[in-house]
């Protein structure tokens, strides 16, 4: 994707002093020694031991939103592509001063690097913006953002963005991220769950033909039949590396619903699918094989649930609280008297 925003025609990017191709390539070359402190840096800061947040991860982040860019059938600006590769570089980079509210603090990277972005606050808020939205303790951060705005000579989609970058950052999970060998040594405290499950996902696939993500994942039996600690110092608990891969598998699976409210329009991915092989220790017999399909099924189902808890604005009409018949009488009379 970085390939090819920087072989577009400068025409097609916002006519303005302002080189966005070059400066892209100067804010990836001069984050790049920053990326590679960010693990090391944030696990100093934390006490754990976090899968890789490096220079790979982010090579890894860039080709999946490619990937999700190339099985839809819609498409983004040159503009569009520019501002979604700054948001990937800065992403992550706050955890370089540790995982607690790491997207807010990108900012302070960003100021750093202000003489390669755009001079305008506009649009370095809204690479911001976008980079922060991937994570933190509010889970429903896109629908915050407009879904479009119209910004240097030209129209962005905030939502879908945001959205692309979120999903990918999902998928951009797999065995190279892990750290294999110090796991080996059994030497990851409460993060070794986290490597095992990176070691455990062999491959991840986009189709856009079935218009399913594909994941697979290889475990000894060893592995299977044994349980791997997760969590802080004192607070650990063992768990089952199946029982993760179930857990991060649907949260993949809800991000993917998520994501793909604001992000249709262009790429549209309804299931994702999931196959484990358990092998013996050597890998080359399967020993068992669990396969599932996580995607939405059958006619929605809104029992235990009413209309109040789905339309927040139904609950806090005009100033008589919660709109239902009686307080809709209620208001027309008093109008009318």
């Amino acid at each position: 994707m970085a390939d090819w925003l920087l072989a577009q025609p400068v025409g097609e990017l916002p006519v303005r002093s302002f080189a966005y191709q070059d400066n892209y390539a100067a804010l990836a070359s001069n984050l790049l020694p920053l990326h590679k402190e960010v693990t090391a840096t944030a696990n100093r800061v934390d006490g754990g031991y976090l899968t890789d947040h490096g220079p790979d991860h982010i090579r890894k982040l860039i080709s999946r939103i490619s990937e999700l860019l190339s099985a839809g059938e819609g498409l983004i600006s040159a503009y569009e592509a520019y501002v979604l590769l700054c948001a990937a570089q800065f992403h992550d980079v706050g955890n370089i001063f540790g995982r607690d509210k790491h997207e807010e603090m990108s900012w302070q990277i960003m100021e750093r690097n202000r003489t390669t972005l755009p001079p305008d606050n506009i649009e370095y808020r809204l690479i911001y913006d976008i980079a922060q939205a991937h994570g933190g303790d509010r889970k429903d951060k896109l629908s915050d953002l407009p879904r479009t705005y119209d910004i240097a000579q030209t129209t962005v989609r905030p939502q879908l963005l945001a959205a692309i970058l979120k999903f990918a950052d999902e998928l951009a999970e797999d065995s190279e991220r892990a750290a294999r060998y110090t796991a080996q040594l059994g030497q990851l405290g409460g993060s070794e769950i986290f490597h095992e499950y990176a070691l455990a996902l062999q491959n991840i696939s986009i189709d856009g033909l079935s218009r399913e993500v594909r994941m697979q994942f290889v475990m000894p039996v060893s592995k299977a039949t044994r349980t791997f600690t997760k969590g802080s110092v004192g607070a650990t608990t063992n768990v089952y590396l199946l029982d993760e891969i179930f857990k991060r598998t649907m949260k993949c699976h809800c991000e993917r619903m998520y994501c793909s409210r604001f992000m249709r329009s262009v790429i549209d991915l309804t299931a994702v699918s999931v196959n484990i092989a358990v092998t013996n220790e050597a890998g080359y017999k399967v020993e068992e094989t669990i396969a599932y399909k996580l995607a939405e099924t059958g006619y929605p189902d809104s029992s235990g649930q009413d209309i109040y808890e789905i339309c927040d604005d139904l609950k806090r009409w005009k100033n008589v609280g919660r709109l239902n018949g009686l307080a809709l009488k209620s208001e027309l009379e008093q109008a009318h008297v």
